[in-house]
């Protein structure tokens, strides 16, 4: 008897494994399926990037409404029709891919699928969540679609060999810390726990209306709006979905996630489903992630067929692998020492009752509750003691707060405080701020620039990078 091809039977049991009835068809027959829970996930339960206007002071997106998955017929397996069998040999399964716009390139260790674009620009109302997802997953939340069957696509990984790893996860603490401590911002009641497992890097590739090939990394498409800098080049977690059940009326089926929801591609690391997806974001800090904007100028033209290529290695003419860097550990006196020593105009005493309970900090720490605490005052104090600490790692956080909280008096307590760490980077963030931040942000970083100067340049940008050029690295204020 002859022996399957090796690959082909990889490809074959993935196809037996991933292609079951689809219960998003099937629940075209009633009322939507119910996924239930074979087991109680380790992490916190829902830990979605819902930024909720509560006050914390930060220009925060609102939340999506995931409750249920919007839910239409898969175009391969109909509700009440005999799954397909696993295809017999090359030729079918090869036919298949193509009625689905994949591509499997065993030489390269390519796969790629067919797409398009679901939007230009950034919306307000749902931000970017989803890099990829299928006709029926979270398309309001998405930035691209492509037309195949996530179970297929997912054959496509497991034949170039991809292992499943685990996504970004936030695990509680044990024990939990005092509740006033949480809600105040001093601490956050979870660890991160980092990705692990296969990595994967998507690139886009089109061809301009002149016929000039163009590929780009995903993340080219992206603005980090922090720093106006394209996301970092990573690359993602494969995690391959997995299969649970669900119900169907007052049946139980078991089904592959990703097929279900329709999702295959996270681009917020914070996602409470990653492990529905086949991939997630590669990466332990997720705040780029979650500060993203659109970036048009990056986009392939309106109209022009879109290629979504997955490979193990970064394409050649494409940008460099970027490994993540550990945070910095850099040690600080207490609080109440740094703002004593502090000579920013907002060092006034206000919020002065926090300061025994800021204690002493590391200044990742420091930074964090700055960013994400509700009291205003808190979030000031913060931002006076990392002037004071004169650090250039505290600067994209204090960049951040400039731009972008909601309290008059917290913005300028930033901006005072990335002119009194004054070094080239922290004035060049204020400038950065002059050139491209909203109205009432200019102003700020305006105001500090003026006091670190002694002097009033005006409101070109040109003219304070030549100041900052002329000063060197040495401190203002």
């Amino acid at each position: 008897m002859a022996t399957m091809n090796p690959v082909l039977a990889v490809l074959a049991g993935a196809c037996a494994s991933c292609l079951l009835p689809s219960t998003r068809a099937a629940a075209a027959l009633g009322p939507p399926g119910r996924v239930v829970r074979q087991e109680a996930p380790a992490t916190e339960p829902d830990h979605d990037h819902d930024h909720d206007g509560d006050g914390d002071g930060v220009q925060d997106h609102p939340p999506g409404d995931h409750s249920t998955a919007p839910v239409d017929g898969d175009r391969r397996v109909r509700a009440g029709e005999p799954m397909p069998p696993p295809p017999k040999d090359a030729a079918e399964f090869a036919a298949r891919l193509a009625e689905d716009g994949i591509t499997l390139d065993l030489a390269r260790k390519e796969v790629r699928v067919r797409g398009d674009l679901l939007r230009r620009s950034r919306s307000r109302e749902y931000p970017v969540e989803y890099g990829i997802v299928i006709e029926g997953g979270f398309t309001h939340e998405a930035f691209c679609i492509v037309k195949c069957t996530p179970s297929l696509l997912n054959a496509c990984f497991l034949a170039l060999g991809l292992e499943a790893g685990t996504p970004r996860r936030r695990q509680l603490r044990d024990p939990l810390p005092a509740r006033e401590e949480v809600e105040s911002g001093l601490v956050e009641p979870w660890v991160i726990l980092p990705p692990s497992g296969d990595r994967a890097f998507l690139h886009v590739r089109w061809s301009e209306p002149d016929g000039t090939a163009v590929t780009r990394a995903f993340e080219d498409f992206f603005t980090d709006l922090r720093n106006l800098r394209p996301l970092p080049f990573r690359g993602f977690t494969y995690l391959g979905s997995r299969f649970d059940e669900i119900l169907v009326g007052d049946e139980k089926r078991r089904a592959f996630m990703a097929d279900y929801e329709g999702n295959i591609l996270i681009i917020n690391p914070d996602k409470s489903r990653a492990d529905n997806c086949l991939f997630d974001v590669y990466a332990t800090d997720a705040e780029p992630y979650q500060w993203i904007d659109v970036n048009d100028e990056m986009l392939p033209p309106p109209g022009v067929a879109i290629e979504f290529v997955f490979t193990l290695l970064p394409l050649p003419g494409t940008r460099p692998f970027e490994p993540e860097p550990p945070p910095p550990q850099v040690a600080l006196p207490p609080a109440a020492e740094l703002v004593a020593r502090a000579t920013s105009p907002m060092n006034d005493g206000a919020g002065a009752d926090w300061l025994p309970k800021l204690g002493t900090r590391d200044l990742v720490d420091l930074c964090g509750i700055l960013k994400r605490s509700r009291h205003p005052e808190l979030r000031e104090r913060c931002a006076v003691a990392l002037g004071a600490a004169r650090h250039d790692a505290a600067v994209p956080s204090l960049q951040l707060m400039v731009r972008f909280d909601r309290v008059g008096a917290v913005r300028l307590a930033a901006a005072y405080a990335l002119a009194e760490i004054g070094s080239e980077a922290s004035l060049m963030a204020l400038v950065e701020v002059v050139e491209q931040g909203v109205l009432l942000a200019r102003d700020d970083a305006l105001t500090a620039l003026r006091w670190a100067s002694g002097q009033d340049l005006g409101i070109k940008p040109l003219a304070w990078r030549s100041w900052i050029g002329e000063r060197g690295g040495s401190a203002g204020g």
